[in-house]
């Protein structure tokens, strides 16, 4: 039987542009540790377009909320790995 390796607390952050393979390096780390992810575009997905269409900080502040949903996780102990621009 194999020891199950635990991972301290950890944040992983995959940071780039468009298109680089953020998303794509960060589904094997998900599976291999376990870990949940954040991502940018869950959060823009999640925000009613009514409410973001007039924002002139409209990345700004979904940057924002991505990073206080991070910090949650991570107030509660939880590891994170984070994808985002």
């Amino acid at each position: 039987m194999l020891k199950k390796f635990t991972l301290p607390q950890t944040l992983i952050i995959l940071s780039g542009l468009p298109g680089c393979g953020k998303t794509t390096l960060a589904r094997p780390l998900v599976q291999e540790l376990q870990i949940p992810i954040l991502a940018i575009d869950d959060v823009v997905d999640a925000v009613p377009k009514h409410i973001t269409r007039h924002s002139e900080r409209f990345w700004e502040d979904m940057v924002h909320i991505l990073l206080h949903l991070v910090d949650a996780q991570l107030a509660w102990g939880h590891s994170v790995i984070v994808d985002s621009v």
